[in-house]
């Protein structure tokens, strides 16, 4: 029990020291870490002390970033009693949908003492977050660097136009922002995903109002008509209320003009 509760706060050590200087590389390193190797140097990880299991985007500048001579990833861990079974190494890309995946490195003892050189076998391009789990109790403690500059990474992501749901691209890109609300590009960036997202709601709820439609026209019993009329009116109200000035805007208007007459000449018949 006590080299178990020894080594958890050794772990501690390793995930919690506090970073020299954030995002700077060290030539010699000189206390405990996990770091990764940097074009000249070593940069260590820095402690994320948030809740949840992968980094959020508002937090993102609280994270020392590592700019690689290439795309292999080799680490140091400074540790005395190293248990490699004790740390946990994940990947998670800078995106919109969470797509965290364990990794397995390599591990070799160095001359130093209480040093161990970790490499991995693939190669991992920039624009993803390492993020390190250490402890006895799963993900006790945690740690993560940004491979790449963080904000060129953000701005290259959000600049794609191919990206799906722009309601949630919408909210990370907020995010984002918090994080970074000095960065122009992000700016102006957030001004397009709010109008790809209200573009994207707008069709949405346009369905709604296609729905109800498609009933009315697809059955010849009046009472149904009479029902699906007034779901149709109630859908288009909604519609309306919330994209007055959109490109079904007219049609939506006409349709409800339609509904309107149309369910008091069933009225007659009912």
């Amino acid at each position: 029990m006590k080299n178990k509760l020894l080594l958890a706060q050794l772990a501690l050590a390793v995930l919690s020291a506090p970073v020299l200087a954030q995002s700077k590389a060290v030539e010699i390193i000189e206390y405990y870490g996990i770091y990764v190797t940097a074009q000249k140097g070593y940069v260590k990880l820095g402690h994320y002390d948030y809740p949840g299991g992968y980094v959020d985007f508002k937090h993102l500048n609280e994270l020392p970033t590592v700019e690689r001579a290439d795309e292999s990833l080799k680490l140091v861990v400074f540790q005395k009693d190293f248990d490699e079974n004790q740390l946990t190494f994940e990947l998670r890309p800078i995106q919109t949908t969470v797509d965290v995946k364990p990794v397995k490195f390599n591990v070799k003892p160095l001359k130093e003492k209480d040093m161990y050189e970790l490499t991995l076998d693939k190669s991992v391009p920039a624009g993803s977050i390492l993020q390190a789990y250490s402890g006895y109790f799963w993900r006790t403690h945690m740690g993560a660097i940004v491979l790449g500059d963080t904000q060129k990474l953000l701005e290259k992501y959000f600049s794609r136009k191919d990206l799906d749901d722009a309601y949630a691209v919408k909210i990370y890109l907020d995010d984002a922002l918090q994080a970074y609300p000095k960065n122009s590009a992000l700016k102006k960036l957030s001004q397009y995903w709010d109008k790809e997202a209200q573009r994207e709601k707008a069709t949405k709820d346009y369905g709604y109002v296609e729905k109800e439609w498609e009933k009315y026209k697809g059955t010849k019993k009046i009472r149904l008509q009479a029902r699906y009329l007034k779901s149709l009116i109630g859908e288009i109200d909604n519609y309306l209320r919330n994209h007055s000035d959109s490109e079904k805007t007219k049609e939506a208007e006409d349709r409800k003009r339609y509904a309107e007459k149309k369910l008091e000449e069933l009225k007659e018949q009912l």
